[in-house]
């Protein structure tokens, strides 16, 4: 028997995740943006993960 790995929370975290990225970026610029046009932007968002635990 194999086993499910399989995480159903990943979908709507991602989409969560997306859609505050979209306020902060229509709150800066201050006006309406798309959400094609956000992910046109391909943005990176880095950060240092030294530190953290899991």
């Amino acid at each position: 028997m194999k086993a499910d790995y399989s995480n159903a929370t990943v979908a709507p975290s991602v989409r969560s995740n997306l859609t505050t990225i979209l306020g902060r970026l229509a709150a800066y610029e201050q006006r309406m943006v798309t959400w094609d046009e956000m992910m046109r932007r391909a943005e990176r968002w880095e950060f240092r993960t030294e530190g953290l635990k899991l």
